[in-house]
């Protein structure tokens, strides 16, 4: 619809959906709010009935993957790339 022309206001989400308003050069036309409606976390769940070894590692994978991430600098380098759609805590 937006490459349409036929609608007026669009609630998407912020980093997904502005790649999408790039390749339709349509940046120049959209305002964008530097407030959020609203945010949420996200979070990983691993269920203690499916424990497994594979579980228990992709468990370790992820967590060891997080705290480089945080100790590397990456999500502080995402709030500076993507001030308005990563709020800071």
């Amino acid at each position: 619809m937006l490459n349409k022309e036929r609608i007026d206001l669009l609630i998407a989400s912020s980093i997904r959906d502005s790649e999408r308003i790039k390749e339709l050069n349509k940046s120049d036309e959209i305002i964008r709010i530097k407030t959020p409606f609203f945010k949420t976390n996200t979070y990983f769940v691993f269920s203690e009935k499916s424990k497994t070894p594979a579980i228990d590692s992709l468990y370790k994978q992820i967590s060891q993957a997080m705290i480089k991430m945080k100790k590397d600098g990456f999500f502080e380098n995402l709030k500076v790339k993507y001030p308005y759609y990563i709020p800071s805590n």
